[in-house]
């Protein structure tokens, strides 16, 4: 999935994906929609105080029901890009927030990308062996744990994006 230097975001989706799903036994999923409005199974719809959509690159739930937001990047370019973007990662259900990113491009520019992360409260996960948490996220203090209709919603958007057949296999 590391094609020598050279990662792609769904080699890196899969090396979070073991770590938080398989070693650690939690909820994941890559690429989830955080929208505005979902269904709750009771026939309900709850409406966020939030305005717009974006796309989580990686989402997982603690053992304590609370949802964090992973967003990966493979290169300095795309890093930088994320920082200018209106929307920054700030879904009401999202507690904390990382970045994750190849150990080549952490080395290379180390200072910028701990600055900003800590400019920003994101924390910082890097692609090494292991993967390593470099930074913890600010906590979302406000954030409260998923309901269990939340949690449901987020486990039913994970299976379909974990199952889905990716183009590139077509």
């Amino acid at each position: 999935m590391n094609y020598g230097d050279k990662h792609t975001e769904d080699s890196l989706v899969s090396r979070l994906g073991r770590l938080y799903g398989i070693e650690r036994g939690l909820d994941c999923g890559p690429n989830i929609i955080m929208d505005r409005y979902w269904k709750i199974w009771d026939g309900g719809e709850r409406q966020d105080l939030y305005a717009g959509y974006y796309e989580a690159d990686f989402l997982y739930i603690t053992n304590g029901h609370y949802l964090y937001e992973v967003e990966i990047k493979i290169s300095i370019t795309d890093f930088r890009a994320d920082q200018k973007k209106n929307k920054y990662h700030d879904h009401p259900d999202v507690r904390g927030f990382y970045y994750f990113v190849p150990q080549e491009l952490y080395s290379k520019h180390e200072d910028e990308i701990k600055t900003t992360c800590k400019e920003k409260g994101a924390g910082l996960i890097v692609d090494g062996y292991p993967i390593t948490t470099v930074l913890k996220p600010k906590i979302r203090k406000d954030v409260k744990p998923l309901s269990d209709n939340g949690y449901i919603h987020y486990l039913r958007l994970f299976a379909k994006k974990w199952v889905r057949v990716r183009e590139e296999q077509q």
